[in-house]
This record gives structure tokens, C-alpha cells and sequence, in this order.
């Protein structure tokens, strides 16, 4: 799969690259404080994250047999390798090992490798079951990987994650941002010299910029979420406009809807304000020629250009209107511009 010998053993969960002992990507994102892990001495919470780790390896099982023997699939393989093609995305490999020995042994096993039949790019997909989606944390994972895989071109690979919400039976489908190549070598950095990483900005004096990026992340999440559901509804929609119109029914009222069809026609509006403006043009020229004929002046209609020139600052203050504008934030994503591989 990479450019090293890659070594996992399942039953002490080690790595070794190239014969030498390596930490995982999972120790070294905990080591540098960007996954914050579990409080091992709650036994409660371990019992849940143990658990949960059990449900992820069982759908992480599932998903790994659709990959590589994609046939007499059950229901929920069928919905899984139907939620990746949707966005393109060819998986070739399950459970890739990936792993670097400079500057120091790292390794890690990824769910699936293959390739954005759409882009053509490279891909990196992690499965998550869990109940939420650590997108920060997912992001690293991923982005580590990639740059295992290929430390020059690793942003040109595409990172994904599909998680799978068994509380609600859906699958949703996110690509995740392109880290720089400084931040993943300062984070190698960082364990090297046993620190803890941060992105070293003033702003994180004022916010907790990791719980920012976390709730930005969900919020992007439910937004996907809510265009499928939406997708979803507006299939509903044209299913109902269908039968409405193919049985001539103009209303229905259940228990939870009112529901109203119109028919598709031409609808007419009588452009009041317009046609008032050309009949007092039209009079107004009327006016013009009677005063002409007499041997008067032209009555002219002052433009809006030549009002703007002729009041003087007490007329301006008078026709001035204040209106309170409240201050407003707005926070967007940063696309990464795309580099062409040489």
C-alpha cells in the first residue's frame, strides 16, 4: 500500500515500519492533545466507549466484506456502497496500513482507499458509527494518512468520512478540509518535543478554537443532513403533485397535512404603478404642447440626479432618515486552492 513495510499486531494492537517499533496515528493525535481521548478512571464512560468501539468494528466489519466481496450484500452493504457512489467515491482498498519512519516510526491502518471517479483524486474515506461526528479529530486522522501515503502530494487525495447514525438508520456523507503541510509537520513536531499542539493564534485567547471548529463541523454536518432530508421531502412532494394532479384533486386534509394543488397556468399582473407613470407622461406632453402653442414654457419634472445637485445641506438634514444597523459576524470555511501535481 505505501512506500514502507507496514507490521500491525492485532492482539497487543502494535505497529512496526520497516522493523521498527512505530506509535499510531491514534497515540500520536492523544500525545499532542488534538484527540482528547476518555477519562480511563470513569468506569461508566469506558464501559460506553467500549461499547461503542465494539459497534464500530462490527459495522467497520461489514463495510470492509461490501468492499472487497461486493456480492449477496445485505440491506445495510447495499445502503453503504450506495451512499459512496453518490458522491463518486470508488473504493478499492479496506483496512489500508500506512505508516513513515521520518521523523519518527508512525503508522496507522485507514478504513478505505481508492479513488473520486468524479475529480479523479485520490480518496480516503473513514467510517465512523458512533452516535456524533468528531470532525476535527476525523479531519487529522484522514489528513495523516494522506500525508503517510504520499507526504509530497497529500492534499491532492480527497478525505471523507460516511457516518452511519444507527439511532436514526442514516448514512451521511462528508468531505473534509485539506490540512496545510505545516500544520502536520509542527503537530510531528510537537510530539517530538512532548508538547501539546495549538494552532498559535491571539483568537484562541478569546475562544476554545477546538470546541469552535468542533461545533462549526457539526453545524456543516446537520446541514447535510437537513439537503437529504430535504431531498427526501421534496421527492414526497412531486410523489403527492403527481397524484393530485393525475386524479383531478385540489385538496386533501388529513390528520397532519392540508394539502392544496394548483394547476400549472399563466398568471397576470396588472402593472399598476407603470402604466400610471406613462399616463402622466403622456398627459404631461400633452400639457407641453398646449403651453408651446401659446407661447409658454415647457412645465419640466425635476430628475433625481438634478435634486441630488440642487439641495442645499438643511434640505438634505431634513429628508435624512437614520436607521440603526446592528454589528454582524460572519464565519465561512476557507477553500484551499487546488494544486496541480507535477
Amino acid at each position: 500500500m505505501g512506500k514502507h513495510r507496514v507490521e500491525f499486531n492485532a492482539e497487543n494492537h502494535t505497529y512496526k515500519v520497516d522493523g521498527v517499533d512505530a506509535i499510531s496515528v491514534t497515540q500520536l493525535l492523544k500525545a499532542v492533545g488534538i484527540d482528547k481521548g476518555f477519562d480511563e478512571d470513569n468506569e461508566i464512560l469506558m464501559a460506553k466507549v467500549k461499547a461503542a468501539s465494539e459497534k464500530g468494528n462490527y459495522y467497520d466489519k461489514l463495510a470492509e466484506e461490501a468492499i472487497n466481496d461486493p456480492f449477496e450484500l445485505t440491506e445495510w452493504q447495499e445502503r453503504f456502497l450506495k451512499a459512496l457512489q453518490e458522491k463518486g467515491l470508488d473504493m478499492q482498498h479496506a483496512q489500508p496500513r500506512f505508516g513513515i519512519v521520518k521523523p519518527f516510526a508512525l503508522a496507522g491502518t485507514g478504513d478505505f482507499k481508492g479513488r473520486n471517479v468524479n475529480t479523479g483524486k485520490k480518496a480516503i474515506v473513514d467510517l465512523k458509527a458512533t452516535y456524533e461526528i468528531y470532525i476535527n479529530k476525523v479531519t487529522w486522522q484522514t489528513n495523516t494518512y494522506s500525508f503517510m501515503d504520499d507526504e509530497e502530494f497529500f492534499q491532492e487525495t480527497e478525505k471523507w468520512v460516511i457516518h452511519y447514525n444507527e439511532k436514526d438508520d442514516r448514512f451521511t456523507v462528508i468531505q473534509l478540509k485539506d490540512l496545510k503541510r505545516e500544520n502536520i509537520l509542527k503537530m510531528l513536531e510537537c510530539y517530538q518535543l512532548d508538547e501539546k499542539y495549538t494552532e498559535g493564534t491571539e483568537l484562541s485567547e478569546v475562544v476554545n478554537m477546538k470546541v469552535l471548529s468542533q461545533t462549526f463541523s457539526k453545524v456543516q454536518e446537520y446541514k447535510a443532513l437537513l439537503e437529504e432530508e430535504q431531498k427526501k421531502l421534496d421527492g414526497f412532494y412531486k410523489e403527492i403533485e403527481n397524484y393530485m394532479a393525475d386524479s383531478a384533486i385540489k385538496k386533501l386534509e388529513l390528520e397532519d397535512f392540508k394539502i392544496t394543488y394548483t394547476e400549472p397556468g399563466v398568471r397576470r399582473n396588472v402593472d399598476y404603478t407603470k402604466a400610471t407613470e406613462e399616463k402622466n407622461l403622456a398627459k404631461l406632453k400633452e400639457v407641453n404642447e398646449f403651453l408651446v402653442e401659446n407661447g409658454q414654457e415647457e412645465y419640466h419634472l425635476i430628475t433625481v440626479d438634478e435634486v441630488k445637485e440642487s439641495l442645499t445641506e438643511e434640505e438634505k438634514e431634513a429628508y435624512t432618515s437614520i436607521t440603526n444597523v446592528k454589528g454582524r459576524l460572519t464565519v465561512t470555511p476557507v477553500k484551499k486552492k487546488e494544486t496541480k501535481v507535477k
